[in-house]
């Protein structure tokens, strides 16, 4: 079985998080009324987010079926929106710390995915 701690790479300067919550805000198919990706915008776009965990989302992701968008300017690819899985910290406006985990939903290794976020949730103190 293949560790589930190495499908991501966890910041070296985490300061004191006491024992946050860990809001889920992953994209996918199931979104009713978008309220997911709303409530993910305005969090990121209203508070400060510091990234500290990203997924090595080539482990998981199925680039086939959920191609990012491409810019082919004139004769040439000129970028591509890479997407990305994070796991962001910011503070509510009491100051309390709150994790918010973002990105698309894996397309495999959907169990060794689900140990990674325990693993972490349980390394970081994660209350809820």
């Amino acid at each position: 079985m293949l560790d589930p701690h190495e499908l991501y790479e966890l910041t070296d300067d985490l300061p004191d998080l006491g024992q946050p919550v860990l809001i889920q805000a992953l994209t996918g198919f199931v979104d009713a009324g978008n309220a997911s990706r709303l409530a993910r915008e305005q969090l990121l776009t209203s508070l400060e987010a510091r990234t500290i965990a990203t997924f090595d989302l080539d482990q998981l992701f199925d680039y086939r079926s959920r191609r990012p968008i491409m810019t082919f300017v004139e004769d040439h690819w000129e970028s591509y929106d890479a997407p990305k899985l994070e796991l962001h910290l910011l503070h509510d406006d009491d100051g309390t710390p709150f994790l918010l985990l973002t990105g698309p939903e894996p397309d495999v290794q959907w169990e060794r995915f689900v140990a990674a976020v325990a693993g972490l949730g349980a390394r970081l103190g994660v209350r809820l």
